[in-house]
């Protein structure tokens, strides 16, 4: 998918990962990231107000699917005593290469039939920027996967926790980027997350809603010490997650300074995802650490990663469920990062994406409200905490409409001309914001003249 908006692009040489230089005062969200534009899918060209919509909509549907599929692939031979468990590293590793299959086949077909697409900036794009992303992909996945199982974190349970990337983003972004909220996008923040904490009240005081605590669904089988860790672990899933967000977002902005073009988006999400896989490699050793892993010895490892095949294949005593939701669990990783890849490119940046996904967890909980887990069921049954969910997206959905019209964030390093620069071998890579009035949205429709690619 070939998408193209325009913008008029300056650049200039600078050393690696300098800091990004902007104007704030007198740019706005629309214009940072280039005005109006087209954004060409296909054969058409989209405005861009309507072209991040329809990301942020693929995200967020994307997101839900995802944080619904991985839990039930998990436990979906738990009952099943002629099938194997589904091993949290199997999933884990089967997955990344999975990954690193389809972009690199999508690689592989714009080389052939696009080669224009790809050329001197994704020769010359940083590596050390695509490991740093696959490093903390990985490092998520190990920390997330292992704390998917509804024995350990309880799904509705994830997709609360999920949401401490909002605050560690803003950080992150500040600490890399060098760039902070306006004060009122940093309220709107504190009221999303506020919105939030509406749907853990049942959670912390389980008397608000009996009914829910009698579910088995919200009980998790651990014991009274992993009851406590293995969400806390999952949570701290959030740290590397948003750490690559905020890399990422680098990445998918700077353009080559001779060209003036931008990475491929595939080529891109390919050698992250190939570097995401070396580094899963490594970290085989997670799956036999006592408490943590799911085997008990390293001479298991292979027979069980094999077996986790033939299972996902529908042999080994396995029905067809684990193929179906470990299926659908990649081909909703797949759109969350493409279509979060164009979102970060195209909005913002990795606040604003974070901001999106937060509906996932009012979404997800009233999601688990209407479904039953284990086993996987249509179970409509209405408890207290589904009117909590209801009353989060009250109070966030506002919010996060208000982050959107506001102005734009706030560089700590202003030289005036809104430029970031990363320097390459002997080829540099800039990010150039232009000016425009303040109170232009985020998503604006106002048009200006300028060109840059994606795909």
């Amino acid at each position: 998918m070939e998408i193209t908006t325009h913008t008029k692009r300056s650049a200039f040489s600078g050393k690696a990962f300098s800091s990004l230089s902007s104007d704030a005062s007198s740019h706005s969200p629309a214009a940072l990231y280039g005005g109006k534009k087209g954004v060409k899918i296909g054969f058409y060209i989209v405005p861009l107000f309507w072209a991040n919509l329809f990301f942020a909509f693929v995200v967020l549907a994307s997101k839900v699917g995802e944080n619904v599929s991985l839990p039930l692939w998990i436990d979906s031979t738990n009952g099943n005593t002629s099938a194997p468990p589904v091993d949290s590293y199997f999933v884990l590793s089967f997955s990344s290469i999975l990954f690193t299959a389809i972009y690199g086949i999508g690689t592989l077909f714009i080389r052939i039939f696009m080669p224009k697409n790809l050329g001197e900036t994704e020769r010359n794009f940083p590596h050390l920027l695509f490991f740093l992303v696959g490093f903390f992909d990985a490092l998520n996945g190990t920390l997330v996967v292992f704390a998917s199982k509804g024995s350990r974190t309880p799904p509705y349970l994830q997709a609360i926790l999920g949401n401490f990337l909002i605050p560690l983003t803003v950080l992150f972004r500040l600490l890399i980027l060098r760039k902070k909220p306006t004060r009122l996008k940093f309220i709107c923040g504190i009221v999303v997350v506020v919105g939030l904490s509406v749907c853990l009240i049942p959670t912390i005081f389980p008397q608000v809603d009996p009914k829910a605590g009698n579910d088995p669904m919200s009980t998790p089988l651990a014991d009274d010490v992993s009851r406590v860790m293995w969400p806390i672990i999952f949570m701290l899933g959030c740290l590397p997650e948003a750490i690559m967000h905020v890399l990422e977002e680098r990445g998918v902005k700077l353009e080559n300074e001779s060209s003036q073009e931008q990475i491929n988006l595939v080529y891109f999400l390919f050698w992250t995802s190939f570097y995401e896989l070396l580094c899963i490699c490594f970290l085989f050793w997670t799956d036999i650490l006592p408490w943590y892993g799911d085997l008990d010895h390293i001479k298991n490892f292979g027979s069980t990663w094999v077996c986790g095949i033939r299972c996902f294949f529908g042999g080994a005593g396995c029905s067809a469920t684990p193929g179906l939701r470990g299926s659908l669990y990649m081909a909703t990783h797949v759109l969350v990062h493409v279509a979060g890849a164009n979102l970060l490119r195209h909005a913002e940046g990795a606040t604003w994406l974070s901001i999106v996904t937060s509906l996932v967890t009012p979404l997800g909980f009233i999601f688990w409200t209407l479904f039953n887990e284990s086993p996987f069921e249509w179970h409509p049954e209405g408890h207290v905490s589904t009117w909590f969910s209801i009353g989060a997206l009250v109070i966030m959905v506002p919010a996060i409409f208000v982050y959107n019209i506001g102005e734009p964030e706030i560089s700590l390093n202003s030289d005036g001309g809104g430029r970031q620069e990363i320097f390459c071998s002997s080829h540099s890579f800039v990010e150039y914001h232009s000016a425009a009035s303040p109170e232009e949205p985020l998503l604006s429709e106002k048009s200006q003249s300028t060109n840059y690619s994606s795909v």
